[in-house]
């Protein structure tokens, strides 16, 4: 056998780990950047504006997308048949289905970071009672 050959499954996980490693590591990179501007803010607006870049940063980090997926690169073809036969797939329903459960997931992060973006310096000033 050759050493050099790569098993779909040490291929999937290869590429699996190298997604989430690279997410990780820009994610570090802009989270470090949020929190320097976290640290150095002079008014609370600037704090908060930090803040919630490091919120959205972290949330939208979360590595559920198809190329960190390990059952959809275990299957790249992505088609109803490979679907079919995908392990998820069988107990949470195809990943693509509107309603299966990592759907419902990726749908809760999307939602999670549209509210988010409204975190800012208007909620200091409702705080405050200016609004």
């Amino acid at each position: 056998m050759d050493s050099n050959f790569e098993s779909p499954e040490e291929r999937a996980l290869r590429m699996a780990k190298g997604s989430v490693k690279e997410g990780w590591e820009l994610t570090l990179e802009k989270g470090t950047f949020a929190i320097e501007h976290c640290d150095k803010a002079i008014t609370m607006m600037e704090f908060i504006e930090a803040k919630k870049y490091l919120m959205m940063t972290l949330v939208g980090a979360l590595p559920l997308r198809i190329d960190n997926c390990p059952f959809c690169l275990l299957r790249p073809a992505l088609t109803n048949e490979s679907c079919k036969a995908c392990e998820y797939s069988i107990e949470h329903r195809a990943c693509l289905e509107s309603d299966s459960v990592y759907r419902k997931i990726v749908a809760a992060k999307d939602h999670l970071l549209s509210e988010l973006s409204k975190y800012g310096f208007n909620e200091l000033k409702k705080n405050e009672g200016e609004v």
